[in-house]
C-alpha cells in the first residue's frame, strides 16, 4: 500500500467528500474537511492528540490507502473511512477535535445519549459518537453561533477510545458501525481492485505507479447535487472539482483496463450540456461554472477509447454521439468572431494553458492546438457514425475533417513553424515561444513529412524546450519563460502526454520514449504535483493533481509494454 504525507496528499476514500489533511499555505496543523462546494479552503475540524499539560503534541503520520495513523511515541490515534459520509477512529490517548473559528454561524447541540451534532453552514451536518469513552463538549453559545466548539474525546476505563463522525444532510438515521480494522482492509480491498483497472509498468516505477493510482482512487466523489455519476476530481487539496479538458486525461489513462468507468468520467460533462452544444469550463456538487470553456479534448480521448475500450457497446456510443455533434458545431459556430474558418479562445484560461505567452498580447487567440483537436473530434464523430450505422454523416464528418485542415494550413502555418494568431488582426504576440505551438504533431500523418520534421525539429533543439523533466510549456530562451510561471514555463503531464502521442503518430519513437521516461523518472523523484518547475524539476501548486497521476500511468505503462 503506498505511504504519502498529509501535506501534499490528503487521505480520503473514493466515493467521500471528506478528506484529512495539511494546509500549510492557511492553517496549521491536520484538518478534517470537506470538498464539498468551494469550501476546501475553509477547513471543519482540527485534529490534536494534547500533552500531558492539554498542550497539541506533535505527532508524526502513518498513511495507507486505508487507514491514517497520528502516533506521538506508544499514543496513538486510528482513522479509516467506513464509507464516503463516515469516519471512524480509535486509540488509546485523548483525542481533541477544535472547530474552525472561521465558520460562520457554527454551533454544536448535545445529544442525552452523548452524541454530539454540529453545524457548521455548509448544507451538512455532522454527528459525532463515541463507543469507547466520553465525550465532553465545550461549546458556549452566542447569539447566532457558538464562539467555540472543541470535542475532547478521554480514554475509557480501559484505555481505549473509539468514535465515529457522520456527514449527514436532512435528518441523521444511525447505522451500523463497523471496526476500525474493518474499514481499513474494506478501504484497501477497494483500492487493490482499482489499482488492477491501470496498465502494468516496469519495476522502477512500480511504487510510483501505485501512489498515481491512489491519488486517483482516493479524488472520486460520489454522485450528490450536479454529480449525477462519481467524479474523478483534479484533487482532493484545493482543485476540488472536475475541469472539462483535464478529465479527458483520466478518460485516457483508465481507457485501457477500466473502460466503464472510463466511459463515466467522459459522460460528466454531456451530463450538463448547454442547449447551444457548449460544455461547462468545471463543476462540482454545487456550482457549474460557465464563465469560461475548456479545449475540446473529447475527440482524443474517444480515438483511445474507440481503441483500447472494446467493453463499450455500440448504445453508449449512440448516446455520446450526437453531443459530440453539439459541442463540436458550437466552436465552429459561436467561436469564431472574424468568420475566417478558425475557431478561436476567447481568452488563455479556455486553452486550459491558462497565462501562456501566445495571450500576453490579448485575448481571442485562434491556437493551433484547437484546431487540430477539433480535426481529432471530427475524425472520432466520423469513427462513431460508422460504428452506429450512420455513414452518411461519417462521410459528411470526413469531409469536414479535411476542409477544415485544408483552411487551417493556409491559415496557421507559416512555411516554418505553426502560429497561434489574434482573431481578427492575425498577428502574434513579439517574442512568444509556446510549446502550445507544437500541439498539431497529434495529427500526424494528416501533416505533410516537411510539416512534420519542422515540428519535431523543433523540440529537439537544444536549449529550447527539451529539460531534464520533459518539455517546458515556454522555450528557455522566450523572454516570457519562468520555471514557476504555471503555463509559462513549467512542464505539466498533459502537454507531455499530447506530444508524445503526436511524435508517436509522427513515427518517432525514440523521442518519444525519451520525453515519457524524463518525465516520469521526475515524477518518482517529486511526487504528483500539479506541475513541475522547469529549472529544478520539483513539484508545484496542488500537489496531489489526477492529470499528472494519469500522465505517468498512461507514459509508464507505454514505456513497460512499448504500445500506446
Amino acid at each position: 500500500m503506498p505511504t504519502y504525507c498529509l501535506d501534499q496528499v490528503p487521505f480520503s476514500l473514493h466515493g467521500s467528500y471528506l478528506a484529512i489533511s495539511r494546509m500549510h499555505e492557511h492553517f496549521d496543523g491536520v484538518w478534517i474537511r470537506t470538498v464539498r462546494g468551494r469550501e476546501c479552503l475553509v477547513p471543519v475540524l482540527r485534529i490534536d492528540l494534547p500533552d500531558a499539560g492539554g498542550h497539541p503534541a506533535a505527532f508524526e503520520e502513518r498513511t495507507s490507502a486505508g487507514c491514517l495513523e497520528l502516533r506521538e511515541g506508544d499514543r496513538y490515534v486510528r482513522f479509516a473511512f467506513q464509507d464516503g459520509h463516515t469516519l471512524r477512529w480509535e486509540g488509546n490517548t485523548t483525542l481533541v477535535l477544535t472547530m474552525n473559528p472561521s465558520r460562520s454561524y457554527s454551533y454544536a447541540n448535545e445529544y442525552p445519549d452523548g452524541r454530539v451534532e454540529i453545524t457548521y453552514g455548509n448544507e451538512y451536518k455532522l454527528m459525532i459518537s463515541s463507543s469507547r469513552g466520553p465525550i465532553l463538549l465545550d461549546a458556549p453559545f452566542e447569539r447566532v453561533r457558538c464562539t467555540r466548539i472543541v470535542l475532547r474525546m478521554d480514554p475509557d476505563g480501559e484505555g481505549r477510545i473509539d468514535g465515529t463522525l457522520e456527514e449527514f444532510a436532512a435528518a441523521y438515521r444511525p447505522g451500523p458501525i463497523l471496526p476500525v480494522a474493518v474499514c481499513t482492509q474494506r478501504a484497501e480491498n477497494g483500492f487493490t481492485e482499482f489499482l488492477e483497472g491501470y496498465p502494468e509498468c516496469g519495476p522502477d516505477y512500480a511504487a510510483t505507479r501505485e501512489m498515481c493510482a491512489f491519488v486517483n482512487w482516493a479524488s472520486v466523489v460520489g454522485p450528490s447535487g450536479h454529480h449525477v455519476r462519481p467524479a474523478m476530481y483534479m484533487s482532493k487539496n484545493w482543485m476540488t472539482q472536475i475541469w472539462c479538458w483535464d478529465r479527458c486525461f483520466n478518460v485516457v489513462a483508465l481507457a485501457q483496463r477500466n473502460p466503464s468507468f472510463a466511459l463515466e468520467q467522459l459522460r460528466t460533462f454531456f451530463d450538463h450540456q448547454h442547449p447551444s452544444g457548449c460544455l461547462p469550463d468545471c463543476f462540482n456538487d454545487r456550482l457549474i461554472t460557465w464563465d469560461y470553456v475548456k479545449t475540446p479534448l473529447e475527440g482524443w480521448a474517444i480515438q483511445y477509447l474507440l481503441t483500447h475500450g472494446d467493453a463499450i457497446g455500440t448504445e453508449a456510443w449512440n448516446e455520446l454521439y450526437d453531443p459530440l455533434c453539439r459541442w463540436t458545431r458550437w466552436w465552429l459556430e459561436d467561436r469564431d468572431y472574424d468568420r475566417d474558418g478558425i475557431p478561436q479562445y476567447n481568452s488563455g484560461l479556455d486553452s486550459g494553458w491558462d497565462n501562456n505567452s501566445v495571450f500576453a498580447g490579448g485575448n481571442l487567440v485562434e491556437g493551433p492546438d484547437l484546431t487540430a483537436f477539433l480535426i481529432l473530434q471530427m475524425e472520432a464523430l466520423e469513427a462513431l457514425a460508422q460504428r452506429i450505422g450512420r455513414t452518411a454523416e461519417a462521410a459528411d464528418w470526413h469531409r469536414q475533417a479535411d476542409d477544415l485542415l485544408r483552411r487551417f494550413l493556409d491559415h496557421s502555418w507559416d512555411g516554418t513553424a505553426f502560429l497561434s494568431r489574434r482573431s481578427g488582426t492575425h498577428d502574434s504576440t513579439p517574442g512568444s515561444d509556446s510549446l502550445i505551438n507544437f500541439v498539431p504533431l497529434i495529427l500526424g500523418n494528416r501533416l505533410s513529412s516537411d510539416v512534420r520534421k519542422a515540428l519535431m525539429k523543433g523540440l529537439r533543439e537544444e536549449g529550447r524546450f527539451l529539460c531534464p523533466f520533459g518539455l517546458a510549456t515556454e522555450s528557455f530562451r522566450s523572454p516570457f519563460h519562468d520555471p514557476s510561471g504555471y503555463w509559462s514555463g513549467p512542464v505539466w503531464g498533459p502537454a507531455v502526454t499530447i506530444l508524445v502521442d503526436g511524435l508517436l503518430r509522427c513515427g518517432d519513437e525514440p523521442f518519444a520514449r525519451e520525453i515519457a521516461r524524463r518525465y516520469c523518472d521526475n515524477m518518482v523523484r517529486h511526487g504528483t504535483a500539479e506541475n513541475f518547475n522547469s529549472a529544478t524539476g520539483v513539484g508545484q501548486n496542488d500537489r496531489a493533481y489526477t492529470w499528472s497521476t494519469s500522465a505517468f500511468l498512461l507514459l509508464a505503462s507505454y514505456l513497460h509494454t512499448g504500445t500506446w
